[in-house]
């Protein structure tokens, strides 16, 4: 009889500090709303915002590759592991226990468009 044991985990980083998230920002400036009616331009604002601010939440490759190590090393034995708890962690626990329901969507909606849903 053979045994084997294999251990998985699955890393969910969030954002990280790279040339993507820099490069997003630059075209984002350069994209021309000139044609864009006045809801869809207040939507994008509006989600603009919200965007960067989680962004602003990103973590350093460094620390990512040290939390990979650790997990390697099997000094983090957790199953799931979420390198950044500042980043959606409400939206990402719900997926956990609700995966089959679109409440996750729904939180995501809401943390985006808020003020629009007051605003009606």
């Amino acid at each position: 009889m053979f045994l084997s044991v294999s251990r998985y985990t699955l890393l969910e980083p969030g954002p990280i500090d790279t040339l993507i998230g820099q490069n997003a920002t630059e075209w984002s400036k350069a994209m021309d709303n000139g044609t864009a009616d006045e809801k869809t331009a207040k939507l994008q604002g509006i989600a603009g915002k919200k965007f960067e601010e989680l962004v602003s939440k990103k973590m350093k490759s460094l620390e990512i590759a040290t939390i990979i190590k650790e997990i390697i090393l099997g000094q983090n034995n957790n199953f799931r592991c979420l390198t950044n708890v500042e980043f959606l962690n409400e939206e990402i626990a719900t997926k956990l226990k609700d995966s089959a329901t679109n409440k996750p969507i729904e939180m995501i909606k809401t943390r985006f468009f808020e003020e629009q849903k007051e605003e009606k």
